[in-house]
């Protein structure tokens, strides 16, 4: 019974956590809500992401969240073959606007709570990147955000340390990323 108990409240505990970026209405009367727990010290990003499905709220609670992530310290290591990214977790995040640059790039504005901003010293990088490198247009696509910081940490060459997404933007004209990527080995 005990571990049925367990079960139902991790079964809420993820249904709450996917119902995080839903809208309660797509009016410009007012900010759209992203989060019911908002701690930490407030800041506004532009945030890019691919909508790799037809469902604007999928693509929110999928996409959006683990986007935001990369502008707050990431840790990483490499051992070997394999990569680890380790994502802090954020005090919540509140979205402004949503605007759709074409068929498939969504550019954010969102309000994301952090505990933590603050990036030990380290070198920037800057990374371009066509949005054909990101992947197919259905199916498995990497979000620019998360690919920005994968690239920049492997142009390092750091084993292990963090890494931050300082700026991101995107070319619509010529479908290309830029982004700045502060890298700090540790």
């Amino acid at each position: 019974m005990k571990k049925f108990g367990v079960f139902l409240l991790l079964v809420v505990g993820v249904g709450f956590v996917f119902s995080m970026g839903k809208r309660d209405e797509d009016t410009s009367a007012g900010p759209l809500l992203g989060s019911a727990e908002m701690r930490g010290i407030p800041r506004v990003l532009s945030v890019y992401t691919l909508a790799l499905t037809k469902n604007d709220d999928f693509n929110e609670q999928a996409y959006l969240a683990p986007s935001l992530m990369a502008y707050v310290p990431v840790q990483f290591s490499y051992s070997g073959d394999k990569r680890r990214f380790e994502y802090p977790q954020n005090g919540g995040f509140r979205i402004l606007k949503r605007e759709k640059l074409d068929t498939e790039i969504q550019l954010y504005t969102v309000e994301l709570y952090a505990q933590r901003w603050e990036m030990p010293a380290g070198k920037v990088y800057r990374v371009i990147f066509s949005r054909d490198q990101l992947g197919p247009p259905q199916g498995e696509a990497l979000q620019p955000a998360m690919y920005a910081i994968e690239r920049a940490v492997r142009l390092s060459g750091c084993r292990k340390g963090y890494a931050q997404i300082q700026s991101l933007t995107y070319d619509e004209k010529n479908r290309r990323f830029t982004a700045e990527v502060i890298v700090s080995a540790s």
